[in-house]
């Protein structure tokens, strides 16, 4: 176990929407990770890369889950480079309360960044949910741009 806190909430919301219990706007899935919007959209696109196994930190991961989970990463943020056309991204993996683990399953957000567009590091959880017909049109709009071509000159994350 590792020396830190983390947050503890049952049942798994991750594990819920892997298993289909909850809804949910899946992209991407591996044999060992899952590519999915956040419904609390810090930045418009961001979206989440988790272990489909319960695993509170990437220390905790078998090698083959965190190649899974780096291959997802990759492609999600080449996704949403080809579809939004963002200025940066932002890649980042919390361990422990203290560092802002806010859910209790380990997980990657790739969230897009925008010029001139204002960012802030408050938990997710304090951004509204999207709406449905946003978070559908989101995900079809990233979902569409995996595996086409990269666009001209830009950074595929």
């Amino acid at each position: 176990m590792a020396p830190y806190q983390f947050p503890s909430a049952f049942p798994c919301f991750f594990c819920e929407y892997i298993a289909g219990r909850l809804p949910w706007y899946p992209l991407e899935e591996n044999e060992h990770a899952c590519t999915f919007l956040n419904i609390r959209q810090r930045s418009r696109g961001a979206l989440l890369v988790a272990p489909r196994r319960h695993v509170q930190a990437l220390s905790m991961l078998s090698e083959a889950e965190m190649v899974g989970m780096m291959e997802c990463v990759q492609r999600a943020g080449a996704a949403i480079t080809r579809a939004l056309e963002p200025d940066g991204l932002h890649l980042f993996c919390n361990a422990g309360r203290i560092a802002g683990q806010s859910e209790g399953h380990v997980h990657f957000q790739v969230i897009p960044r925008y010029d001139g567009v204002a960012y802030d590091f408050r938990a997710s959880a304090v951004y509204p949910p999207a709406t449905q017909a946003q978070a559908r049109e989101i995900t079809d709009r990233v979902r569409a741009c995996y595996d086409a071509p990269a666009l001209s000159g830009a950074s595929q994350g």
